[in-house]
């Protein structure tokens, strides 16, 4: 029998081409990355992948797939863990800058030739009211007579100006005053505005931390007022 007529016998082994072996490996190949990525990415991709496709192509498209479905579901997560209310509180620190709060401290910072404005709560009557306005030395430059009879919301200016009419210096001032009531003398507690450079919201706290001018520190709920513009 000839070789030709062996070939052609039932059961006689059939030797592959390149061409179908290079099929079948591309087509396994497939296979193979299908598997991987199905293990790989959580969730099943919106993806019509053909069986016949290249294995370059089905990784390109499975790897584009999966990069568009992560960054949907960073932002679905940035959404729902966002924390609204620490936002709208800095951004109620940044609106702040610029303006004067009143406190409850008597200090405050005046630039050459301002005014310095501050305000009492008299709670019992009071006679002989003096302001002292004292600088960063500690020295008294100004006194300031209020009056007698005096009781409930006072408010009170100084000028700037020193004991010897001189423009006083821009710099860090503090309010003490004095009073005579109910027989004794007393201190009385000077409500003072001061302007904020600096505010941040503070996390730990969950309030807004507020910077003035005199390099003092408060939180914005310790606040008395804030100046309208």
């Amino acid at each position: 029998m000839d070789e030709n007529n062996k070939n052609k016998m039932a059961g006689s082994p059939k030797v592959p081409t390149k061409a179908e072996n290079n099929s079948s490996i591309a087509k396994q190949a497939t296979i193979e990355l299908q598997d991987f990525f199905a293990n790989l990415i959580p969730e099943p991709l919106e993806t019509n992948v053909k069986q016949d496709m290249d294995s370059d192509e089905l990784f390109s498209q499975l790897l584009a797939s999966s990069i568009s479905q992560g960054i949907d579901d960073y932002h679905d997560k940035f959404e729902t863990h966002l924390p609204i209310n620490s936002s709208n509180k800095a951004l109620q620190a940044s609106s702040l800058i610029g303006r004067s709060v009143l406190v409850e401290d008597g200090y405050f910072y005046i630039e050459k030739g301002a005014e310095g404005i501050g305000r009492l709560n008299i709670k019992a009557p009071a006679h002989h009211v003096f302001v002292y306005v004292e600088n960063e030395d500690e020295e008294i430059v100004r006194i300031i007579p209020l009056g007698d009879d005096l009781q409930g919301e006072v408010s009170f200016t100084w000028n700037g100006l020193t004991r010897t009419g001189e423009i006083a210096v821009e710099g860090e001032y503090r309010f003490i005053v004095s009073a005579l009531s109910q027989g004794r003398v007393i201190e009385l507690k000077a409500f003072t505005y001061n302007k904020i450079i600096r505010a941040a919201f503070d996390s730990a706290n969950d309030d807004v931390r507020l910077y003035f001018e005199n390099d003092l520190t408060m939180q914005l709920s310790d606040v008395v007022e804030i100046l309208k513009d």
